[in-house]
């Protein structure tokens, strides 16, 4: 923020806590610095700082200018803040637009509000379809390019036809002149919000990106160019327990084959957010595709590292290092994969040629995010473990014919059957076994007594030959 000190305006009566800490830097004149209006843009301010922000606009018609003049439109942004603290002589009064009718759809309640314009909770009476109704401020609706800016985001959006793109249902004019989009209703927060807020995960980051590169994609090619891509642009939520990914705002899109808007289609001028621009944005050249990618590049290496590309208080410093200076490697931010770091280098090439289209960009993260799903084999901890095959029994060693002394140790047990003995040697224990350690015996295959049986057998056939011999 600036480095001059000025007097803080400050919020809440004199016993509220948040007037010692909450306060928003204002020039000599008492106008809002333009670091706050640009926070304010990249939602970096703090509720309570917002809220004093959005006070002084409304009673400030130079400070709405200058807003406007940095592209401070308004977006379903965030969820519905949850404690809202004004100065009692700052109160507004009651909207009128509460509990009106724009076209078929009844106005609820506030959502968000900005410099340019005011989002609304709305409903459909009769099937109960809960929308987000964005109705431009009095000051911005009576300027005519302002208006086609709503009109070129119900063309643009409705052209796509995009899951990843908010949606838009309906278009009309309200009794008092103003215009309204009708738009789903989204529940979550925008990038800039999540990504301070919240545990992302690089498979969530990755995911993200992902998703956002397909609603480039398909912009695309449908014939449109956001030309304004940032974190506060894209909104993030939650179904089924899945990230779900919205792009938001094409109030400034550019049609690539017909015209969806008259805003800021002169050659020589600049439009989109200091910090997220492309270098032919800058230098006023034709813008296409490719400045979306460096937009998504710009919007990626925040969201992995948690900076941005390049820092500075002035716009103009800003542009020049876009313009002439290398970004510094996200791998000296962060660990990430080295295809992810080359990825997002490639996406701010300088060069708009140089860069991957969207589609490429898309496909690659999706390349990217399925490995990383999938990871190393990791075994299932409620997996029942299951032991390894065993070991094939050994064969018992053939017993060759024995001589002797081996006879001498053999005995016929009273378990022998069909003539048949079985061969039983004892075994010495093991060395540090006593004498006493009760063993089995080994059972040796009977293979000499069949031999041993065979032998007497044949002998008495032949003592039988004899004996019948000499009777003759």
């Amino acid at each position: 923020m600036s480095s001059s000190k000025r007097p803080p305006v400050e919020l809440g009566d004199d016993n509220a806590t948040q007037v010692a800490t909450t306060h928003v830097e204002t020039d000599a004149a008492g106008h809002i610095a333009e670091p706050f209006l640009r926070a304010m843009a990249q939602g970096e301010l703090e509720e309570l700082q917002r809220e004093l922000v959005m006070a002084h606009l409304v009673s400030c018609a130079l400070c709405r200018e200058k807003s406007s003049a940095m592209g401070l439109e308004s977006t379903v942004r965030a969820m519905p803040s949850t404690m809202r603290v004004t100065a009692p002589q700052r109160v507004p009064p009651k909207d009128p637009l509460i509990g009106q009718q724009a076209g078929e759809y009844q106005i609820l309640a506030t959502l968000d509000e900005g410099a340019m314009g005011v989002v609304y909770r709305g409903v459909q009476p009769v099937i109960g379809k809960p929308v987000a109704i964005k109705v431009m401020q009095h000051e911005f609706a009576r300027d005519p390019e302002n208006s086609h800016r709503l009109v070129a985001e119900a063309r643009a959006v409705n052209a796509i036809g995009h899951p990843n793109i908010v949606d838009v249902f309906s278009f009309g004019t309200l009794p008092d002149g103003r215009q309204y989009l009708v738009m789903e209703l989204l529940t979550g927060k925008n990038l800039r919000h999540a990504g301070r807020e919240d545990r992302l995960t690089l498979t969530d980051s990755v995911d993200i990106l992902s998703q956002v590169a397909a609603a480039l994609a398909g912009a695309h090619a449908a014939g449109v160019v956001h030309r304004d891509l940032k974190p506060s642009n894209v909104f993030i939520g939650r179904r089924l327990g899945l990230l779900q990914v919205k792009v938001l705002d094409f109030g400034v899109a550019k049609g690539l084959n017909r015209v969806i808007t008259n805003v800021a289609t002169q050659p020589g001028l600049m439009i989109g957010t200091a910090g997220y621009m492309a270098p032919e944005q800058i230098l006023g050249l034709q813008v296409g595709p490719p400045a979306d990618v460096y937009a998504l590049g710009c919007v990626a290496y925040w969201l992995l590292s948690r900076e941005e590309v390049f820092s500075s208080e002035s716009d103009n410093t800003l542009f020049q290092l876009h313009l002439h200076s290398p970004p510094p490697p996200l791998t000296s931010k962060v660990q990430v994969p080295s295809t992810l770091a080359a990825l997002v280098e490639a996406m701010l090439a300088k060069e708009a040629h140089a860069r991957p289209s969207a589609e490429e960009v898309h496909q690659r993260l999706n390349r990217l995010l399925a490995s990383m799903r999938q990871g190393p084999a990791v075994k299932n901890p409620n997996e029942v473990p299951t032991l390894p095959p065993a070991a094939p029994a050994p064969k018992e060693p053939q017993l060759a014919a024995p001589t002797l002394p081996e006879m001498q140790a053999v005995m016929v047990t009273p378990e022998a059957r069909d003539g048949v003995a079985r061969r039983v040697a004892t075994v010495p224990p093991p060395p540090g076994e006593g004498e006493d350690t009760l063993r089995p015996p080994v059972v040796r295959a009977p293979g000499l007594w069949r031999w041993v049986g065979l032998g007497l057998l044949a002998g008495a056939l032949a003592l039988l030959a004899v004996f019948i011999a000499s009777r003759r």
